[in-house]
């Protein structure tokens, strides 16, 4: 993924596209909005499963697009939630600004190993399902490891009958 550093950016955005069918710009861009989606099911028993969608404006800075998600949510009222809020500020201030005056790439919506194309020769031919791709920050955009490399198997996906003794 390290060859997406050639597609960098000033702001984080969604890719627009111009009549030639190449890069001319980032645009705002439409994130998911779980955290609705759970008040949503939980606080007001609707069961409607569409998701909620937020409209994100670009931003030229890497740790606003870090907490857009959290800038576009009411202040919780209980103290733990308020705790939790301010924990996650306080680790994504820490994170180091990057040097570049492009500071976003973009970052495949997917990558995940079903969409990567590997012959039995292990050369990566191509990279499929680039649907809604973005400009990132480079920390969650080319320069992060995959999540296949990061994280176990999602035991919970195993389909297994185990019986207790």
């Amino acid at each position: 993924m390290l060859q997406l550093e050639r597609f960098s950016f000033p702001t984080g955005g969604r890719l627009v596209l111009g009549s030639d069918g190449g890069p001319s710009g980032i645009g705002s861009m439409r994130q998911v909005d779980h955290k609705a989606m759970l008040d949503r099911w939980f606080v007001h028993k609707d069961p409607d499963e569409d998701p909620v969608h937020v409209e994100i404006l670009p931003t030229s800075d890497p740790k606003a697009y870090y907490t857009t998600m959290l800038d576009v949510q009411p202040e919780e009222q209980n103290a733990f939630a308020k705790g939790a809020a301010m924990l996650l500020r306080q680790l994504i201030s820490w994170i180091p600004k990057p040097d570049e005056s492009h500071p976003f790439v973009l970052a495949h919506p997917d990558f995940d190993i079903q969409n990567l194309i590997v012959p039995k020769d292990g050369d990566l031919q191509g990279i499929i399902e680039w649907a809604c791709i973005v400009a990132v920050p480079r920390t969650i955009g080319n320069e992060r490891y995959p999540g296949w490399l990061t994280h176990d198997w999602d035991l919970t996906r195993l389909c297994t009958d185990i019986k207790s003794p």
